[in-house]
């Protein structure tokens, strides 16, 4: 079980997920390639981790 540092803005950081999963959808719709859904995904593990205890 990992949890999020303290000091996280979790708002910001809930805004900046759903914004950055749209965009990711967005793109990948008008480029019919998912690859955009899968960099979404490597870089939110990334940034997630980042911001773990």
């Amino acid at each position: 079980k990992q949890e999020l540092k303290e000091d996280i803005d979790i708002i910001s950081l809930a805004s900046f997920l759903a914004s950055s999963m749209e965009g990711a959808i967005m793109a990948s719709r008008v480029s019919n390639d998912n690859i955009h859904h899968q960099y979404f995904i490597e870089q939110i593990k990334y940034h997630l981790f980042s911001y773990s205890k």
